[in-house]
């Protein structure tokens, strides 16, 4: 088995050590490899998976930072990739989750601009492929949780509406 296939068998048990051990398989093949495409969207996927375990945890600046590091990665794709609709999906999800930290911190403000970003990414991957699933799944979250911040600020209307928009 390769470096990469190795990476790929750790998340699956959802435990944040696993994580890390993912992220190590994932250096080595980039170390091998050098900047395989795919393994770069694995190790940010991995990112964002150890960003929402830290969460959950309540590590909120930790996890802002994997998901910071995790969209440096996806950015680094998207420049030779453009067109990868699961690099853009990938990419609102990380945003999306660093936004969800930076509200539990009452960083209302980069909240709702990690959510905007999110939203941009989110619509060029359907803008490309408009059908397509994870993408549209990635979108409605967003929207859920952009509801879920205005609804908090007792901004009713504009939840409302991020509510009725992402269902």
């Amino acid at each position: 088995r390769n470096w990469q296939d190795r990476g790929q068998t750790f998340p699956s048990r959802r435990s944040y050590r696993n994580y890390l051990q993912a992220l190590s398989c994932y250096d080595e093949a980039l170390q091998r490899a050098g900047d395989d495409l795919v393994v770069q969207n694995n190790k940010a996927y991995g990112l964002v998976s150890i960003a929402e375990s830290e969460a959950e945890l309540s590590r909120h600046q930790s996890a802002i930072e994997k998901c910071t590091q995790a969209v440096t990665l996806y950015d680094e794709i998207l420049r030779r990739a453009p067109e990868d609709i699961v690099v853009l999906s990938n990419k609102g999800r990380a945003l999306r989750r660093a936004g969800r930290c930076l509200a539990s911190l009452s960083r209302r403000e980069e909240a709702l601009e990690h959510y905007s970003q999110a939203l941009a990414s989110c619509d060029e991957a359907l803008r490309q492929a408009p059908a397509d699933l994870w993408a549209l799944n990635s979108k409605g979250l967003v929207l859920l949780s952009l509801g879920g911040l205005h609804a908090q600020a007792e901004e009713h209307t504009a939840a409302s509406e991020s509510y009725a928009q992402g269902l």
